[in-house]
């Protein structure tokens, strides 16, 4: 079970009127076995105590998670899941809180892979409660990836008022799936009898049967019947809808008066952990300000409030806590912001982000609010955008509202903005800033004024670079010249998620179609724009040139030129931290690669896009690395280790909107890969009335590419020409070639094809030459995927240089330094490369790798020995 709660935490007294029920203890020992168990019922069946009471007799480690209506936000989600997880183990819960929400493969093969070595080798049993909060969405996609690849010894119980909305058919015939609903948890006869013993009241067989017959065995009804009871006769005829209310007021009022206005207070939190408790109680009179002494009156609630063993807290009955907050107009405004500062404080020291951005709104906290959303990504999903940004419209609305304020004013001017930013609502977001800017120009330039001005240009710009407005590119450009302006008249600490700039689709974003020399015009005075936005914002935006004139030259062809500005964007943003723009600049190599056929060059590569992954202020890494590998996967012909939500047509993420036409870009690929031409068709049609990708010429010429491709699997020739003379049309003005080779055999049967017409509009030079380029692509791609398939199936482990040297130092017993001296790299960067040797070969520790290198024959002494 983990630790006791007796090693850290008060004795709480266990609920002596809870009726072991062997009967139902048995349908849940049986349900044990399977992998999934589902138990609904509606309220007050006691599917809480039921489970929780079997499970207490046992000794698996068992994790128990409540959920509530915040849980469809995956942030939200799992920060519950690793602080619960945490009670019970805490370094696989800090590991998992590392790698994020599984949005994408990557994530949840490394949660996947944290589950089952931590929890894979012993009974453990996974709790969820209330799982009918969780709507269909991302986090109800990630328990259904996750049932299909159930850990062996381990059971997920998921309880709740209704069955889970996916499809349960397979799993039950599989036998991988147990259901327990409200006819097994309902209490029968002998049952009633039992439970008022336990109260010491003894029922004629009259009372019990009529007990029964009004109850129907429901378990909310008959603890309220036994509190009753306790202190006067039965009411009879008694009804599911109006027990409780009967009852209710009669339970409320057997608490002392500052137990019920703690209670109310109470109410606000959906969970009562003890720490919690402790703080809030400090309010309370001193009599009541231990545990010990709130237990004592929250048992003369019975069933409405419980200790629960694996929360480590008290757990309010559902029907009760809307009881409770039916009063809560009865306390005043301060002690609600009193209660929720303490809150807020609690769940900023359990990484509970979301839940203290909510007490933040309770009481007024512009400033908390607005640190809390600094500090996360500046693109960040959509559901928290919106729910946060209903926070900040909500305190805007309050009649409480102090518009003097100068944290309220930043939340509602500058943070506001950025969330409309984060929903891609650009027009209503430039409203907001330009009416900042028209409002402090007119004001001396005070700091407030300074600090409003800088950000709100540096937003403008900024959106009209996502919007793609490059034919205003003078605006833009004056946009970051006066954000710098001000910047540099009032420097004080700028927030990370200012200073990084998120890469979309395609750097060079002209629209369709282009005249001549269009890209060489537009990466002019895109450089200027980007001069200036560096400067004052340490780097933003650094490397972004080099890596526009790398997009350019490889779509044209010229690789050697791609190769050089590629190796420039690196060597720019890395010394600014622009990571996404240095990861966009090694998949350029990448594509280089896989022309070159230079398959050693391309794992170097490939692995140093993955150390990526390991820079934590990098903040879209997973996103990015999933989108990149996929389009490489694809190409290799691989399309079955693309991540699951990018082999989706349907699925769109909800992350990261910037990202979504490379992503559809990925997923065109991937069916074009997987040879479903006609859903290809489909999909690219659809994706075009979407205004996306068909907004600019590079998405118009890659996708118009691969539909002349699948029209011609199709057998539409005519089709296919016509539609491949339209995208040499469009292609040709600024000799963007590349589109057409990456087709590699499909590009010389479809040149052929066209060599063959005799009525075709293209020149036959222009064929020519694109066919026999195609043909050379197609060659060195068999080739590095026939490479890249004989390592895949001999299990060759790939390290890089610098990462067997590493390794070699540690099988000698070096130091750190001695290993630092070596790879002429500081002593941090050892660390780092030695995890990720560690995760490339599955080693646990330097002995583990030592020993599995040694198994593998992984190191090349005889290469490396002169490194010593």
């Amino acid at each position: 079970m983990g630790k006791d709660n007796n090693d850290i935490l008060p004795k709480i007294p266990e609920d002596r009127f809870f009726l072991e029920r062997f009967r139902l203890h048995a349908v849940l020992e049986k349900a044990l076995k399977s992998y999934i168990v589902i138990v609904s019922a509606g309220e007050g069946y006691g599917k809480t105590y039921a489970v929780n009471s079997f499970l207490r007799k046992r000794r698996e480690t068992t994790i128990w998670l409540h959920l509530s209506e915040r849980d469809n936000q995956p942030g939200c989600f799992w920060e519950n899941y690793t602080q619960a997880l945490g009670r019970c183990k805490s370094r696989p819960a800090k590991e998992m809180r590392d790698i994020g929400f599984p949005e994408t493969e990557r994530q949840f093969r490394k949660w996947s892979g944290i589950n089952r070595k931590e929890f894979g080798a012993k009974k453990q049993v996974i709790v969820v409660d209330d799982f009918h909060c969780i709507q269909p969405g991302v986090v109800l996609d990630f328990f259904q990836q996750a049932m299909r690849s159930p850990v062996p010894n381990q059971t997920l119980i998921l309880i709740g008022r209704t069955e889970p909305a996916f499809n349960m058919t397979s799993m039950i015939l599989k036998g991988s799936l147990t259901r327990i609903g409200a006819d097994d948890l309902l209490f029968d006869e002998q049952e009633v009898t039992d439970y008022f013993k336990l109260w010491g009241i003894a029922l004629s067989g009259e009372d019990s049967a009529a007990i029964y017959r009004d109850t129907e065995g429901w378990a909310l009804a008959l603890g309220i019947v036994a509190t009753e009871l306790s202190k006067n006769s039965y009411l009879p005829s008694l009804s599911e809808k109006s027990i409780f209310r009967i009852f209710a007021d009669d339970l409320f009022s057997s608490v002392p008066a500052e137990i019920r206005r703690y209670l109310i207070k109470l109410s606000l939190f959906e969970q009562w952990p003890l720490e919690l408790l402790k703080k809030t109680a400090a309010s309370l009179s001193e009599q009541y300000r231990e545990i010990p002494a709130l237990a004592t009156e929250f048992e003369k609630l019975g069933t409405l409030v419980t200790y629960d063993y694996y929360l480590r807290g008290y757990q309010i009955h559902r029907v009760f806590l809307e009881y409770l907050r039916e009063k809560l107009q009865e306390i005043p405004e301060e002690e609600i912001r009193e209660i929720s500062a303490l809150a807020s404080a609690w769940c900023l020291e359990n990484n509970l982000q979301m839940d203290a951005a909510i007490h933040f709104e309770r009481m007024d906290d512009y400033a908390g609010l607005a640190d809390i959303i600094d500090a996360l990504p500046g693109i960040i999903p959509q559901s928290a955008a919106l729910s946060l940004l209903e926070m900040i419209n909500r305190l805007s609305c309050r009649e409480s509202r102090n518009e003097a304020d100068e944290n309220f004013i930043y939340l509602y001017k500058i943070v506001r903005g950025r969330l409309l930013m984060s929903l891609t609502r650009f027009d209503e977001a430039c409203a907001v800033f330009q009416e900042n800017i028209r409002q402090y120009e007119a004001m001396p330039l005070a700091p407030l004024p300074v600090k409003m001005l800088a950000e709100s240009w540096h937003y403008l710009g900024t959106i009209r670079i996502m919007q793609r407005r490059f034919e205003e590119a003078e605006s833009y450009i004056q946009c970051f010249e006066q954000a710098g302006r001000y910047f540099r008249r009032h420097p004080w600490p700028l927030k990370s998620n200012i200073t990084v700039f998120h890469i979309n689709s395609y750097v060079i974003q002209i629209a369709c179609p282009a005249p001549a020399g269009e890209f060489e015009r537009h990466i002019a005075v895109f450089a200027r724009g980007i001069r200036q936005a560096a400067n004052p914002l340490n780097g933003y935006l650094a490397g972004v040139e080099e890596l526009a004139r790398a997009e350019l030259a490889y779509f044209q062809g010229d690789l050697n030129t791609a190769e050089q500005y590629a190796r420039g964007t690196i060597i720019r943003a890395h010394e600014k931290n622009q990571y996404e723009i240095e990861t966009r600049g090694i998949f350029f190599l990448l594509r280089i690669c896989l022309h070159r056929g230079t398959l050693e060059t391309l794992r170097e590569l490939w692995r140093q896009s993955e150390a990526m992954l390991s820079v934590s202020d990098n903040l879209n890494r997973s996103i990015v690395n999933d989108i990149n590998n996929g389009w490489l996967y694809t190409q290799l012909g691989y399309p079955e280790k693309t991540a699951a939500w990018l082999r989706s047509r349907y699925e769109e993420s909800d992350l990261f909107s910037l990202f979504r036409n490379f992503e559809l870009m990925v997923k065109a690929k991937y069916l074009y890969a997987e040879k479903q031409y006609r859903e290809l068709v489909v999909f690219l049609e659809q994706d075009k009335s979407k205004n996306s990708l068909g907004t600019f010429l590079l998405g118009v010429l890659e996708m118009n590419c691969l539909e002349t491709a699948a029209r011609y699997h199709l057998g539409e020739e005519p089709a296919a020409l016509e539609l491949l003379e339209q995208t040499y049309r469009l292609a040709v003005p600024n000799s963007l070639y590349m589109p057409f080779i990456e087709l590699g055999s499909d590009m010389r049967s479809l040149a052929g094809l066209a060599l063959g017409a005799t009525n075709s509009a293209i020149p036959r030079p222009w064929l020519e030459d694109i066919r026999n380029r195609a043909s050379a692509y197609s060659k060195n791609l068999f080739t590095i995927a026939e490479q890249f398939r004989g390592q895949e199936k001999t299990g060759k482990m790939y390290l890089t240089r610098q990462e067997q040297i590493v390794l070699y130092g540690l099988s000698r017993g070096q130091t750190r330094e001695e290993i630092a001296a070596a790879i002429g790299q500081p002593m941090s960067a050892v660390k780092s490369i030695a995890t990720r040797v560690y995760e490339k070969i599955g080693a646990n520790n330097r002995a583990d790798a030592v020993r599995i290198a040694s198994m593998q024959s992984i190191l090349r002494k005889n290469e490396l020995s002169s490194d010593f």
